[in-house]
């Protein structure tokens, strides 16, 4: 009797990440990309979600199913017809596990896979609700939280870091240069802070009436009334109470958030304390960043 509850306790309290792939694949480009992903991380999972969409949908799943077999559960949901936001939020019913990661599939783990099991222990025991997974740039990402280790009350860990995010402090971030966003695509999510992202971002207000806005700044830009269009948005988005879609809900980026969306916050942030994904193709603001630039992956 003692060994059965000490093997079920043991089962009960293992912290693993469930990876959420709801991805459009049309391009063999992206195929391949994502074939090659998968094999960077396939083994930090038993809990694989997928749903793939688009005109290479039959060949992409042909190969996880090969890849992934029993581990994953395969959606056959719409794109077009629900969207990103109430495909992942179907999907998400069968998360086995409370923390989650959407997969990138133009993004490459660098990092030893039996690392993130590691990686999931400390993000549960410090309670963190989300931690960035990509986008390292060299660890310019990082450096900042450094700099202000002090200020920002950091708490160091053994594979992770964490900051109680205020509003207070993240202003503070914002004033040394922090250029990032608060939340990312790329990122391990507790799956409460997901949910309720997922559900905020459903109720927006429908793309037309961003279409609308964002023509009238077009046209004051023609006219001579110069302003950064992108930022205009944002701003003018919090006097919405950020119900202004930016994106379409067939896209999944609605999910990201950009520095002005200080009303997420208070959130507990991990910074890892090394690179584990990067992106295979976009160098973003940092010239050789990208595996490609770097010559570890063949374009």
């Amino acid at each position: 009797m003692v060994v059965i509850f000490v093997k079920s306790f043991t089962l009960l309290n293992i912290v693993m990440l469930t990876i959420l792939a709801n991805i459009r694949i049309n391009e063999p480009e992206r195929l391949q990309h994502l074939k090659d992903s998968v094999h960077s991380f396939d083994s930090v999972s038993d809990n694989w979600l997928v749903n793939i969409t688009g005109d290479l949908r039959k060949e992409a799943i042909d190969f996880l199913r090969q890849t992934l077999g029993d581990r994953a559960t395969f959606f056959d949901l719409s794109q077009k017809q629900d969207g990103w936001l109430n495909n992942a939020i179907a999907m998400l019913k069968f998360a086995k596990y409370d923390l989650i990661l959407p997969w990138n599939e133009d993004h490459m783990n660098v990092a030893p896979q039996d690392m993130y099991k590691k990686i999931a222990q400390d993000l549960a025991d410090s309670n963190a609700n989300y931690m960035l997974t990509s986008w390292w740039l060299f660890g310019k990402d990082r450096a900042f939280f450094d700099n202000l280790a002090d200020e920002l009350d950091m708490h160091r860990g053994k594979y992770v870091d964490t900051v109680y995010m205020t509003k207070a402090k993240w202003h503070k971030l914002l004033a040394s240069g922090y250029p990032y966003f608060l939340l990312s695509m790329c990122g391990i999510y507790r799956r409460e802070l997901f949910e309720k992202m997922l559900y905020q971002d459903i109720r927006k207000l429908p793309i037309f009436f961003t279409k609308i806005l964002f023509k009238v700044m077009g046209f004051l830009n023609i006219i001579g009334i110069r302003f950064n269009t992108k930022r205009a948005f944002d701003n003018i988005n919090k006097l919405f109470f950020n119900k202004l879609r930016k994106y379409p809900a067939y896209t999944p980026f609605e999910l990201e958030k950009p520095p002005t969306r200080t009303d997420m916050l208070p959130l507990t942030i991990a910074i890892s304390k090394r690179e584990l994904f990067a992106c295979i193709d976009d160098d973003l603001d940092t010239t050789g960043y990208a595996l490609i630039s770097r010559g570890l992956y063949k374009n």
